[in-house]
């Protein structure tokens, strides 16, 4: 599997993470201003990779999945990323730096979700190794940039 860059990856994240910045100071519905919050939240995990399903971090047991198994992971769950920004407006860049997508099987989703459900205060790379789940980086594999 290759990973490529877009070609507009940094005006793509400069623009979702605009419009998170300018959410997060409205004076909104809470539930509207988590949506909103949430779809800058996929615009940037979609921003870099050519496709969804092209992610720079994969499991390795996508590798033989067929496109039809596999599901965009946020690394670090959106609801954490929502609160970090509703709870510190200023730190928006900061928190928007973690947000990361990482392709992995549907099973493996599912077990993710269970996890998530255990263990509620566990977040980012650590899910996945108590998930029991292989991640490959390729970028770092293939080299791309």
């Amino acid at each position: 599997m290759n990973y490529r860059t877009h070609p507009d990856a940094d005006e793509r994240i400069r623009s979702a993470t605009a419009a998170a910045k300018a959410i997060v100071r409205l004076d909104l519905y809470p539930a509207h201003k988590r949506e909103l919050l949430s779809i800058c939240i996929w615009k940037i995990t979609e921003a870099a990779p050519i496709s969804k399903y092209q992610t720079r971090y994969r499991s390795r047991a996508t590798e033989s999945a067929p496109e039809s198994e596999l599901a965009h992971d946020h690394v670090y769950q959106r609801k954490s990323l929502n609160d970090a920004m509703i709870k510190n407006p200023e730190s928006v860049d900061q928190v928007l730096r973690t947000a990361v997508a990482c392709v992995v099987t549907r099973s493996e989703h599912d077990a993710l979700t269970r996890i998530s459900r255990e263990f509620p205060d566990l977040d980012g790379w650590e899910r996945y190794k108590r998930a029991g789940i292989e991640i490959v980086d390729y970028e770092v594999s293939t080299g791309a940039a």
